[in-house]
């Protein structure tokens, strides 16, 4: 977002590039992890807190874009709304079946290429 003002030269969109790639996968950009062995009630729990949470932020976005501006190193409130988008939005909420599928994905290339280790299916607490 902020790259040409830093006299940097964009090599390649990593969002547009994966979504070519994915037919439209979303990038994953972040996860949350629980241990299984705190067992079902307590991983719903722990979503719920993390969903209900990302919900206040949708729907008190000025107080979330104030307190997020203290991190922007610089950036303007036009900057920051956006950079906040790409990271708290429905999606954030909840990712869906498509989001899951880009998730498996992500982590499966990652695997071919010796980046992550290879994970035996992943569980998605909701």
């Amino acid at each position: 977002m902020t790259y040409a003002a830093e006299g940097l030269q964009l090599i390649v969109d990593l969002g547009v590039w994966w979504g070519e790639r994915t037919n439209g996968l979303p990038l994953p950009l972040g996860a949350n992890v629980v241990l299984k062995r705190l067992g079902v009630p307590m991983m719903q729990e722990l979503t719920r807190i993390l969903r209900d949470s990302i919900e206040y932020g949708l729907q008190h976005r000025r107080q979330a874009l104030d307190y997020a501006g203290a991190f922007g190193r610089g950036l303007d409130d036009g900057l920051t709304d956006r950079f906040v988008g790409m990271y708290v939005n429905e999606l954030t909420r909840d990712y869906g079946e498509r989001g899951r599928r880009a998730i498996e994905r992500f982590l499966r290339e990652g695997a071919s290429a010796g980046l992550v280790p290879k994970l035996d299916g992943l569980e998605f607490v909701t």
